[in-house]
């Protein structure tokens, strides 16, 4: 400012010994192009009459008054657009300038000379005019695209590189341009100016980044900030983004579970959108489930899945792994291995059990070998033992022998990894039958 008062009081020195000594006074105004404008003359209170006034936008005079002369007139390139409001007495005096224009802009001097010499009123007044020219509008890019103000209709998927470009409407000075995330001004951005040589240009603001999960229902905002306008101007967008699930739990059986009881497994699957599509294996057998359910989160608009398999256990199940896995479009699409769970199930059954051989034809008073094999869990029983059933149905059965632990000795019995008993029958031939007993679990 002050370069540019000196810049002015050299080129016009003339004036300058008339008021060498009064007081100087300085404005700032600014008006947007197209409408009037007043830039204030201070004169003072109780000074002696204007001798003349004379005005200039920065070396050019643009308006002189002479009141004696009767002359008020407007010059160069002012006229027939400005008049000087000026009355007798007054303390002010006013350069209207109607239909501003962009190059009325400018340091403009008010320079009053009075009829008789003084110190005590003002002599010179220095305004620096700005003009303005309001943005009107603002536009929001992807890429090549106009965003609509509100939710896009593109759906970016988690990880995809993202440029938003944000272009404040033509304005004087160039408009500023911000981007706010969720009403929190957002730094990483590159703002660019382009103005031609009347000063006028647009704003330009471009965001770059890479969706994640936390862009889920966030706005996005872009703000334009101009002196001409009483608020900012904005353009809001929120993203439908896509994310891949990001946890999964499996649940329902803690430690076993015993032959003929039911088995109820929980597979949850949380933080999806879309959902998640959720399997079941029985090792690699894929297993269907009893039911699926998803739940909206409303807190980030993803989804929770619950799926369950329901079944009653056997022994076929025992050691059985149990897998629920789950995935969605996104995960898919990125071949990316699902989310996994597995459960190992012991299944706790009464002994199932056979004699070796099933069949066996012996001559009179040999020794005979026979196994009692069995399988069950779990693997140890508390005792076994054979008897002999006879021929005639009406016949009791006949006690062969007992082994009463794993450790209790029996001297017909010749214990073996499944508890193989010696013995020798009375009968030429007969159905023998073994029964195992462990108070943990219901006989078979």
């Amino acid at each position: 400012m002050a370069n540019r008062l000196a810049a002015v009081i050299a080129l016009i020195p003339v004036f300058w010994t008339l008021t060498q000594g009064a007081d100087v006074t300085e404005s700032e105004v600014s008006s947007l192009a197209g409408v009037s404008v007043k830039l204030t003359c201070a004169i003072g209170q109780g000074c002696p009459d204007v001798h003349s006034m004379r005005w200039y936008k920065n070396e050019e005079r643009v308006f002189v008054l002479s009141p004696r002369a009767n002359i008020s007139r407007a010059e160069n390139s002012l006229v027939s657009r400005a008049v000087l409001d000026f009355k007798k007495g007054a303390s002010d005096a006013y350069l209207v300038i109607d239909k501003v224009e962009l190059r009325d802009e400018g340091l403009y001097k008010c320079d009053i000379t009075y009829i008789a010499i003084t110190d005590r009123c003002n002599a010179v007044n220095y305004i620096n005019f700005t003009t303005l020219v309001k943005p009107e509008n603002i536009t929001v890019y992807d890429g090549d695209v106009i965003i609509p103000e509100g939710k896009y209709d593109r759906v970016f998927t988690e990880d995809d590189d993202v440029t938003l470009t944000c272009i404040g409407g033509r304005g004087k000075p160039v408009p500023s341009v911000q981007w706010w995330k969720d009403g929190v001004l957002y730094n990483a951005n590159t703002a660019i100016e382009e103005r031609d040589e009347s000063g006028v240009g647009t704003g330009t603001n471009r965001l770059k980044f890479q969706v994640t999960r936390a862009d889920l229902n966030v706005k996005y905002e872009c703000r334009v900030y101009h002196p001409a306008l009483d608020n900012y101007i904005s353009s809001s967008t929120q993203l439908e983004v896509n994310v891949r699930p990001n946890r999964l739990v499996l649940s329902g059986v803690e430690h076993h579970v015993v032959q003929g009881t039911t088995v109820l497994l929980k597979c949850e699957v949380f933080g999806a959108r879309p959902p998640a599509n959720v399997k079941w294996f029985n090792a690699t057998m894929l297993l269907a489930p009893e039911q699926n359910s998803t739940r909206l989160n409303e807190g980030d608009g993803t989804y929770n899945t619950s799926s369950t398999l329901v079944f009653t256990a056997t022994r076929y199940e025992n050691e059985a792994t149990i897998t629920c896995e789950a995935t969605n479009e996104v995960a898919a699409s990125r071949r990316e291995v699902p989310l996994r769970e597995m459960i190992k199930l012991e299944v706790l059954y009464p002994p199932l059990v056979w004699v070796v051989p099933d069949n066996i034809t012996v001559n009179e008073s040999t020794d005979v070998l026979m196994f009692c094999s069995y399988e069950s869990n779990p693997s140890s029983i508390f005792g076994c033992q054979m008897v002999q059933r006879r021929r005639r149905d009406r016949e009791r059965p006949r006690f062969l022998g007992r082994h009463d632990g794993p450790h209790a000795p029996y001297q017909k019995f010749n214990e073996r990894r499944h508890g193989g008993v010696q013995l020798q029958p009375h009968q030429r031939s007969g159905h023998f039958h073994v029964q195992l007993h462990d108070p943990r679990l219901r006989p078979l």
